[in-house]
């Protein structure tokens, strides 16, 4: 014979009155930190900046992508960048596009999306202050 809320077990000699199982069920409630939005120039930008760059390991932006840099200054980069967005926007500024502390490969002062750079880069100057005078100069500097 079986009774709720308790098991009773009937044997023939005897009758055992045992309580019924608990069952708990374990629920675990998790919750993380809100994923951070990542930015793309290929597909946006902050206007309220004078410029922007952004690097791309691979053609066609993808694979790793660089901080977007918004500072005049030299930048080391962890993989050759082969794909890139350089937003000037309303500035005087310029990059240069180096292999090491030596050689440039090329360099922009206008708005350039651009899904196949000419040359790998691992290395950028961003400079502001374009002059006649000083692009004959400041193109070929890396660092």
């Amino acid at each position: 014979m079986i009774s709720t809320p308790e098991l009773t077990f009937t044997t023939q000699h005897s009758t055992t009155t045992t309580p019924s199982p608990t069952v708990t069920a374990n629920t675990t409630s998790t919750s993380s930190a809100p994923t951070p939005t990542i930015s793309f120039l290929n597909n946006q930008t902050d206007s309220s900046q004078k410029f922007a760059f952004q690097g791309f390991e691979n053609h066609n932006y993808t694979g790793k992508a660089t901080q977007i840099y918004t500072t005049e200054g030299f930048f080391d980069f962890a993989f050759n960048i082969t794909s890139y967005v350089w937003k000037p926007l309303k500035s005087e500024c310029c990059v240069t596009f180096c292999q090491g502390k030596q050689d440039s490969t090329n360099w922009r002062c206008m708005e350039w999306y651009r899904t196949a750079a000419s040359a790998p880069f691992l290395r950028l100057s961003i400079w502001c202050g374009k002059t006649d005078e000083n692009i004959a100069q400041m193109n070929h500097t890396c660092s």
